[in-house]
């Protein structure tokens, strides 16, 4: 009897020396689901409203701040202790966005953890729209009531993320991983007896189970999903209480598998094979390596199938004259840029769907026609003359949605002579762009097209970089005008161009005036140019603050 219970103990002994062995595996090869790397952006603040922080960063000297490489948090008025996680490896830049018109800041002890700590010295940053900035000690004093405060540090960082460990998870797992390993080895070891197998049936057992642990193996760190063009799912914090864990979790997971992006390249090669013209949900492929953007209605507006409603057009004009009323009470000049969709100037290269009108019906011309018929708002939409001007080489990217460096010169000239200012002449070189839209379906063969750069020797006296603050400030004794540009990307080529032909321009995203923007704008501004891509039209279709209407 004592022999029997002592073989049990050996034998049970065993079998939770091998679970615990097996576990060890399981949370070596799942650390990413309890472990993280991450960096931590820290500070005391004082407020007197509600505000939101934004930082912003980079991971490379040189790098421009892009609203890709953003985290946002929301903090209350009062004085707290504001922690920001940035989901990456290693923060380079820095740069701190302190909200619209937020007042009086107190800002301390700011500093950022990795696997090192740096401490910032508050008079090493540049400054934007700051009224005032006082330093006392570890403490900053700030206010502003502009509509783009911030400020980013003059000096690169080096900043590598440190090793964290969700406790709460790394229990949960270890438990559930070591019940299954041991009723798993429970199971290996009657298997052979009971069910009569063989040493191969084991193994082929054995080797099942440890495949549904691949997956989980290595977890994507990514921020962005370069083939769908997409920002993906952000890790749930377990103990937050903030939403469905479950659901975000899964939605993570999801997202960032071992293998997905193989998994994705090989349905999107199969579906290339089998129906190579239907592209895939995003992109269409079109005749001779060109690639179209399916999304946003992109092969209704295509076919011009798409008509504006008249409620769009009526709001949409309201709006336009409503800015240029106000505008011209202070004595601003005011232009309305539409830049044509892909589609409309290479059409010809489409596949899979025809054209059922004109693109005398386009959403640009629409939009157009319906302004200019109806108002005395300026606004430019030049479809013909870049139709004119194919003959002279590609306007645009085969394998991106947007105009390359010529195409977006051909725009240029058409707006700066409806503004009655003469074009700069620019000389090109040529390079190679493969383009989002490849990324996108990357089944298609690489684009080898080289396309028109600028010279950019024409706007050396600028310091000029579009992504990362909205002030420019050229040097050019002729210029005595300062533009308000808002834009979306078609303007990384054409707002190159036109902000050499102002003494200073200020650069904007959001489409949405506010009492900040006007008093902002009837202050420092003498011209304003809103741009979009045609696809974009609607939006328009907004309201003016109209109590400001007539300040």
């Amino acid at each position: 009897m004592i022999k029997s219970i002592k073989k049990i103990s050996k034998k049970h002994y065993i079998q939770c020396g091998l679970a615990v062995l097996l576990t060890g595996i399981i949370l070596y090869f799942t650390s990413s689901l309890w472990s993280y790397k991450n960096i931590v952006v820290s500070f005391n603040t004082k407020l007197s409203k509600d505000i939101q922080y934004q930082v912003f960063y980079t991971e490379a000297s040189g790098q421009s701040f892009n609203g890709d490489q953003l985290v946002r948090k929301d903090v209350k008025s009062g004085t707290q202790r504001v922690e920001i996680v940035l989901p990456i490896e290693k923060i380079v830049r820095f740069r701190l966005d302190i909200d619209q018109n937020p007042g009086r800041v107190e800002i301390s002890d700011l500093q950022i953890k990795g696997s090192g700590k740096i401490k910032f010295d508050y008079n090493e940053f540049n400054k934007n729209q700051i009224d005032s900035y006082e330093v006392k000690g570890d403490k900053v004093i700030l206010s502003s009531s502009q509509s783009d405060p911030y400020l980013w540090y003059k000096k690169d960082l080096d900043i590598t993320s440190g090793l964290r460990v969700d406790w709460c998870r790394l229990i949960i797992i270890s438990v559930l991983a070591f019940l299954l390993m041991y009723k798993f080895v429970q199971y290996l070891s009657r298997f052979k007896i009971e069910k009569h197998h063989s040493r191969i049936d084991i193994v082929m057992l054995a080797v099942f189970f440890a495949l549904l642990f691949v997956p989980m193996s290595h977890i994507s760190d990514a921020e962005k999903s370069e083939q769908e063009n997409r920002m993906l799912a952000k890790k749930p914090q377990l103990t937050t209480g903030e939403g469905n864990y479950g659901v975000q979790f899964d939605a993570w997971y999801n997202d960032r598998f071992f293998g997905r992006d193989a998994m994705m390249g090989l349905y999107n090669e199969i579906k290339y094979a089998v129906a190579p013209m239907s592209g895939n949900d995003k992109v269409l492929v079109g005749k001779d390596g060109w690639l179209f953007y399916k999304l946003d209605n992109g092969m209704n507006n295509y076919a011009n199938n798409t008509v504006l409603p008249e409620h769009v057009l009526e709001n949409s004009l309201k709006y336009l004259t409503d800015i240029d009323n106000w505008c011209k009470k202070h004595n601003k000049e005011f232009y309305v840029f539409i830049a044509p969709d892909k589609s409309k100037i290479y059409g010809e290269n489409y596949r899979l769907i025809k054209k059922q009108r004109s693109d005398n019906y386009s959403l640009g011309y629409q939009m157009y026609n319906y302004i200019r018929k109806n108002s005395d708002v300026k606004i430019i939409y030049p479809y013909d003359e870049l139709i004119k001007h194919k003959n002279k080489g590609y306007l645009y990217y085969k394998q991106d949605t947007h105009w390359n460096a010529l195409g977006a010169y051909v725009g240029y000239e058409a707006l700066i002579r409806a503004m009655n200012m003469k074009p700069f002449d620019v000389k090109f070189t040529f390079q190679r762009n493969s383009g989002g839209l490849h990324k996108m379906h990357p089944a298609v063969a690489d684009d080898d097209t080289e396309y028109s750069i600028f010279d950019n020797n024409y706007r050396k006296h600028c310091n000029y970089n579009m992504g990362e603050t909205k002030e420019i400030i050229c040097k050019y004794p002729e210029n005595t005008k300062r533009l308000y540009l808002i834009r979306d990307s078609f303007s990384d080529w054409l707002g190159q161009l036109i902000v050499p032909h102002f003494k200073k321009s200020y650069i904007e995203r959001d489409y949405v005036f506010s009492k900040n923007n006007l008093d902002f704008i009837k202050d420092n501004v003498d011209v304003v140019i809103m741009e979009t891509v045609e696809r974009y039209v609607r939006r328009f279709d907004q309201k003016f603050p109209i109590k400001f209407k007539n300040d």
